[in-house]
């Protein structure tokens, strides 16, 4: 409240405000009834605006907000899905250049998005808006001071997605990369083949899944994956999973073939050899990389 003040002019007006922790800020203004009004409409919108920078500095930056939930999602999510997160924030502030949490609105989250689909594809914007939106979501509820607002990147509507058909390779084509492939890839080849199982399934085999006697192959086995852990084996939920599958003579003898050939390469590589006994492995026993079938047909 505005205090009377003697100057040499006569009684003017003098506005105070404290500051925690500072010296107060102090105005002087003129005489009379003019000059109190004025001294109190200092004082109110003194203290409005030290509440507001006070509630801005307390806020998180846009950068806070991406920093913390990437070393989250390094923690916990797999590096492919980490790595997509960390590119989804590095295209937005590379665009934007906003590190306002507040500035960040539907409107510029629409504008942005609708770049990144004319640039890239309504799948691309989809798939960073729904990334950002989780990020969102995770901010809200463990960033002490993130603003309590609108999701924006929740507001603004999924793009169209073109969907291109996809082309499934003929018995033809199959043919045709088993005759080109060599060795161990023929052989696993000719086992995916005969047991109509899928890559993952035939990628986790291991040679205590293979009967040669009977000429069975179990594929009940789950594959997992953990970022502490990476890939590891784990056995089916109920018996009922169990899946026993009739192989041909000549592929168990394939079979019996590449057994013998990788003790062959486990003696030779000794200390170097890192296998645990899957039926098909890279050159130091690890098992074999899902994304090779992939490299085989790309080549045919």
């Amino acid at each position: 409240m505005p205090t009377r003040f003697k100057s040499p002019k006569g009684i003017k007006w003098r506005a105070v405000v404290q500051r925690p922790g500072q010296s107060p800020l102090t105005k002087i203004f003129g005489v009379g009834r003019d000059g109190k009004r004025a001294a109190a409409e200092w004082e109110r919108e003194t203290q409005k605006r030290l509440r507001e920078e006070a509630t801005h500095t307390a806020l998180p930056t846009a950068l806070d907000w991406a920093n913390s939930y990437c070393a989250y999602s390094e923690q916990n999510h797999s590096r492919k899905t980490f790595k997509e997160k960390e590119a989804a924030f590095r295209k937005l502030f590379t665009e934007t250049r906003e590190n306002d949490l507040r500035k960040i609105t539907p409107a510029l989250v629409m504008k942005y998005l609708q770049k990144q689909c004319a640039a890239r594809s309504g799948h691309a914007a989809n798939k960073d808006k729904k990334n950002l939106a989780t990020a969102w979501i995770w901010g809200e509820r463990f960033i002490e001071g993130f603003p309590k607002s609108l999701n924006p990147f929740q507001a603004v509507m999924k793009f169209k997605e073109e969907h291109s058909r996809r082309e499934m390779p003929t018995e033809a084509d199959f043919w045709k990369v088993v005759e080109v492939a060599t060795e161990q890839d023929r052989v696993m080849l000719l086992t995916c083949f005969y047991l109509a199982a899928r890559k993952g399934e035939v990628f986790r085999l291991k040679w205590s899944d293979v009967d040669f006697d009977k000429g069975e192959i179990d594929i009940s086995k789950q594959h997992a994956y953990l970022p502490e852990m990476g890939i590891f084996v784990k056995d089916a939920k109920t018996h009922g999973s169990s899946r026993l599958v009739s192989i041909p003579a000549s592929v168990i003898a394939l079979l019996k073939r590449c057994k013998v050939e990788q003790a062959e390469q486990r003696l030779l590589l000794g200390e170097l050899w890192e296998g645990e006994g899957h039926l098909f492995t890279q050159w130091n026993g690890r098992p074999m990389c899902t994304t090779t079938p992939r490299r085989w047909f790309t080549g045919a």
